[in-house]
C-alpha cells in the first residue's frame, strides 16, 4: 500500500513547506524589480527545510524522490494558474493582435493558444521525461549498476526532466519556438531510448 510506511504529519508538513517554498519563490521573481525583499532567499529555504522533513516523513530514498515530485506539482500549479489569468503570458503574447482580429476571434485563438501550451507542458514533456528516465535506467542497468539504484536514478531524472521541460514549455517566447523545441526534445529523447533498448 502507498500509505506504507509513511508518517502522515510530517508527510503533511514536508508537502506545505514544498508548496510554500514553490510559492514563496514565485511571488519573489514576479514582484521584482531589480532588488528582491528576501522572500527569494525564504523560498530556497524553505524547499531545503523541507528535504529532511521528507525523508524522515517517507525515508531517504522514497523522500528525495517526493521531495522533487511534490516542487515540481506545485510549480505546475502555479504556471497553470498564470496561464489561466487574462494578463498571462500565452494572453500577452495574443492581445498584440487585437488590433487586426475580432473580439470573437481573438478569445478562440487566446484559448486554444492556452491549452495547446499546456499540452505542452504535460504530454510533450511528460513523454519526453518518461523516454529520457527510461533511457537513464537501461544505461545504470548496462553500466552494472544494481536494479533498485537504476530505478532511483530513472525515477530522479524523470521528476528532475519533466520540471525543466515544463519550464521549456511555458517560457515567455514565441510559441511556435517552444513548440519546435519540445518536437525536438521528443524526438530525440524517442531516438535515444530506442538506442539505449539497442545496446542493453
Amino acid at each position: 500500500m502507498f500509505t506504507q510506511g509513511l508518517d502522515i504529519p510530517m508527510t503533511i508538513l514536508a508537502a506545505a513547506l514544498s508548496a510554500a517554498g514553490v510559492g514563496l519563490l514565485f511571488a519573489s521573481w514576479t514582484k521584482r524589480a531589480g532588488r528582491h525583499d528576501g522572500s527569494l532567499w525564504v523560498g530556497w529555504g524553505t524547499l531545503v527545510i523541507s528535504l529532511p522533513v521528507w525523508i524522515v516523513a517517507s525515508g531517504p530514498d522514497r523522500g528525495v524522490a517526493m521531495a522533487a515530485l511534490m516542487a515540481m506539482i506545485a510549480a505546475l500549479v502555479v504556471l497553470a494558474v498564470q496561464y489561466a489569468r487574462p494578463d498571462g503570458p500565452v494572453r500577452r503574447n495574443a492581445s498584440r493582435a487585437e488590433s487586426t482580429a475580432s473580439q470573437a476571434t481573438l478569445s478562440a485563438m487566446k484559448t486554444v493558444r492556452t491549452v495547446y501550451a499546456g499540452v505542452l507542458a504535460t504530454v510533450f514533456a511528460g513523454v519526453a521525461a518518461v523516454a529520457l528516465s527510461a533511457s537513464i535506467y537501461g544505461l545504470m542497468l548496462g553500466a552494472g549498476a544494481p536494479q533498485p539504484d537504476a530505478l532511483l536514478g530513472g525515477l530522479f531524472f524523470f521528476v528532475l526532466g519533466w520540471g525543466v521541460l515544463a519550464v521549456v514549455a511555458t517560457i515567455d517566447i514565441a510559441l511556435r519556438w517552444r513548440s519546435i523545441a519540445m518536437v525536438t526534445i521528443v524526438v530525440l529523447s524517442a531516438g535515444l531510448l530506442l538506442l539505449t533498448r539497442t545496446l542493453t
